[in-house]
């Protein structure tokens, strides 16, 4: 059983996190994209690095994260360099001069699978051509463990 010391929690972890693509509820299919994580801990304090395989085409470097443990709790805000979305049919699109919305991560220590499990969210705001916002939350699962 690994204890959830600085130690322990510093270096890199490797994970996974899914996410729904599609223009209808009924058409959208779950897609897995794996990352990498570099982790540093000092007191309950996290920080560093995150790259995926999704992005690691167009990002000339990684998403950054800072966030907390407490416990067996984990939450952290992760900055993608530049803007990058999806489309409909799930190609990938970006715009290196606007600014990605923060993805809020937290979760969940579990023993037994020596892995920390939670979920993820990005709300962002639409503008349509009468100025007016509409919000949107976009969320999923993830899951990662030290390498």
């Amino acid at each position: 059983m690994a204890e959830l010391t600085d130690d322990y929690l510093n270096g890199n972890w490797k994970g996974f996190l899914t996410r729904k693509i599609g223009k209808t509820e009924e058409e959208q299919v779950e897609r897995t994209i794996n990352f990498s994580l570099q982790l540093s801990s000092s007191a309950g304090e996290i920080s560093g690095s995150l790259t995926d395989e999704e992005t690691a085409e167009i990002m000339n470097e990684p998403a950054t994260f800072n966030g907390f443990i407490d416990e067996a709790f984990i939450s952290f805000v992760l900055q993608y360099p530049f803007y990058y979305s999806h489309n409909e049919e799930g190609e990938l699109l970006y715009n290196e001069d606007a600014e990605h919305p923060p993805v809020h991560y937290s979760g969940e220590y579990i023993t037994e699978e020596e892995c920390f499990r939670g979920i993820w969210e990005i709300e962002y705001y639409v503008h349509d051509v009468v100025e007016e916002s509409q919000l949107f939350v976009v969320t999923g699962n993830w899951e990662m463990k030290k390498q």
